[in-house]
């Protein structure tokens, strides 16, 4: 079987309150579309745990950039997730985003 390569290159892991709440203001507070419904009290963010991080495509000469969301790359990039253990959001709409998985009771 063909070994795969996913390039890609982190956008933001870890977030502090600040920064979540700086979020959940776009499309609400502040000017642009809504881009998460956690407000980082009531509803936390995977991001404020360490445990979710989104990523974009990174050329072979290292040039990032973010896909379309009907790009073949968000196939390729959930496939190579999966292969470590780690989910995506593809089925959300949230296409750069993945995160550990839910522990099992």
């Amino acid at each position: 079987m063909a070994q795969r390569a996913c390039f890609v290159a982190l956008i933001e892991g870890r977030r502090t309150l600040e920064r979540q709440q700086w979020l959940y203001a776009q499309g609400r507070t502040r000017p642009g579309p809504k881009v998460t419904p956690c407000d980082g009290i009531k509803t936390r963010s995977k991001h404020q745990d360490g445990i979710a991080a989104d990523y974009w495509a990174r050329t072979k000469d290292g040039r990032v950039y973010c896909p379309g969301p009907l790009s073949p790359f968000w196939e390729e990039f959930a496939a190579c997730a999966a292969k470590i253990k780690l989910v995506t959001l593809e089925k959300k709409g949230d296409f750069d985003h993945i995160e550990m998985p839910e522990k099992s009771a």
